[in-house]
């Protein structure tokens, strides 16, 4: 029987996978500098983020930990969609880590965050929160560590269902906007506002 047939019986199972990710990450992509960094595994809630940094969230007698949480509705994502959460929020992590506000109270990410992503070999794209759209670069640093790093992919089989959603159709329209406009279009869009003058960037 292998891990794909039997059933999970702890959470901790994959908790302990991502924990294990993000410690061979920090050697590989953040030179082993970011600290006192705890995994948790909780519902999205009301938002609609797959994952979120939130700086000395934990505290104890000597220190205060950064909390890290990969939303349980995410964890089937897939491999790489998952692993380029957990990197995207370890760059927020060092950033807080050395005193660099990187992202605002409305989610809206600054040069700061695009910055330390690139360092850590993810792709930033610009929309309306900024620098906030990552993916895994090819041919980057982040996509070597994907396959070097040594975890058990196979757990991640289970994600926590959202009560009450409804599957949406899928849909080829992309939404684009200048800042004054939006539009939607199912091809890609280059083209500039004639109001604003801006560039439509996808959103």
């Amino acid at each position: 029987m292998t891990t794909k047939d039997k059933p999970l019986q702890k959470m901790s199972v994959i908790q302990i996978e991502i924990e294990k990710a993000l410690e061979q990450f920090n050697t590989i992509l953040f030179d082993g500098k970011l600290e006192n960094v705890l995994i948790t595994l909780q519902t999205k809630g009301r938002g609609n983020f797959a994952g979120w940094c939130w700086a000395e969230k934990w505290a104890g007698k000597e220190s205060s930990h950064t909390e890290i949480n990969i939303s349980a509705e995410y964890l089937t994502a897939g491999y790489e969609p998952l692993m380029e959460v957990l990197i995207h929020e370890m760059a927020h992590a060092i950033n807080s880590q050395n005193g660099i506000k990187d992202c605002s109270k409305t989610q809206y990410h600054n040069k700061h965050f695009k910055a330390s992503a690139e360092l850590a070999g993810l792709h930033v794209k610009q929309g309306k929160k900024g620098w906030a759209y990552t993916s895994i670069a090819k041919g980057g640093i982040a996509e070597k560590a994907l396959k070097d790093i040594n975890i058990n992919r196979d757990v991640f089989i289970y994600q926590r269902k959202e009560q009450g959603s409804k599957v949406k159709a899928p849909t080829k329209m992309k939404k684009w906007s200048c800042g004054c406009t939006n539009v939607r279009c199912a091809v890609e869009l280059s083209a500039e506002c004639q109001d604003c003058g801006n560039e439509f960037i996808e959103q």
